[in-house]
């Protein structure tokens, strides 16, 4: 999803989702499972908070803001698919 000036989405690898925006893109590993409050959606995303490279390697010297920064777009983002997410 574009969202001007950044984008989120589900990864070509299985269990990533892309945060991209000017300083590049920025992967996160996530575990799906069954609800366990299927009333609030059917799948639980388990977001992981270790930001990954396009290599899917570990980023080490990120700048801190633009990671919560991008984990927070790319929760929010799996929010507004009827997703839960957990982290």
């Amino acid at each position: 999803m574009d969202y001007g000036d950044y984008r989120v989405g589900f990864g070509r690898t299985a269990g990533t989702l892309v945060y991209e925006d000017a300083g590049g893109a920025i992967l996160f590993a996530f575990d799906l499972r069954t609800s366990e409050n299927p009333e609030k959606g059917k799948w639980t995303i388990e977001l992981s908070s270790k930001p990954r490279d396009i290599d899917l390697k570990l980023l080490k010297n990120e700048d801190p803001e633009r990671i919560s920064e991008a984990f927070e777009r790319t929760k929010q983002f799996a929010l507004s698919r009827g997703y839960q997410v957990t982290s």
